[in-house]
């Protein structure tokens, strides 16, 4: 998703319309996937039927599967899905059931491990609530905790703009 969000900006600041509408459109086919898998999954979908968890972290065809290759921590896997976050990520937000229920799987209320900075601006894509709520918990989390290519004040601007 980034990728193709990256290319179409750079069509843009470029002015090849051409390549704007290829990268906007893959972009776009892309999404729809996504619809039925990772952290927009629809849990009323048959194929979810006895699937019990609100994140799809590894979906392999037919076989979906809550795990990730590097960590057995509930954070990974709906984190791994949102890194890298950028504006093109927004897409995700509009459920605030559906993010909240995610977030609450992943950190149970402490946001004090890997992925949790990313996991903070997830739930502040609920708006609202989620995101006011989302507000002292970024500026309480210790600085350890916020990614390498973030920073807190990133952190809260992103938290800050869903409100």
């Amino acid at each position: 998703m980034n990728a193709w969000n990256g290319l179409a900006l750079w069509a843009t600041v470029s002015d090849n319309r051409a390549l704007k509408k290829e990268a906007s459109g893959c972009w776009r086919a892309k999404r729809h996937p996504l619809g039925r898998t990772g952290l927009i999954s629809t849990p009323f979908d048959p194929v979810y039927s006895n699937y019990t968890h609100s994140v799809v972290a590894l979906n392999w065809g037919g076989k979906r599967d809550y795990s990730t290759w590097f960590s057995a921590d509930v954070n990974a896997k709906p984190g791994i899905q949102l890194i890298p976050m950028s504006l093109a990520i927004q897409y995700l937000g509009g459920d605030a059931t559906r993010i909240a229920r995610s977030v609450i799987e992943a950190t149970a209320g402490d946001y004090r491990k890997q992925f949790r900075d990313y996991l903070l601006r997830y739930s502040a894509l609920g708006g609202g609530d989620q995101a006011n709520a989302a507000v002292p918990a970024a500026r309480n989390l210790p600085a350890k905790f916020i990614d390498d290519g973030n920073s807190r004040s990133y952190l809260l601007t992103w938290i800050m703009t869903r409100r």
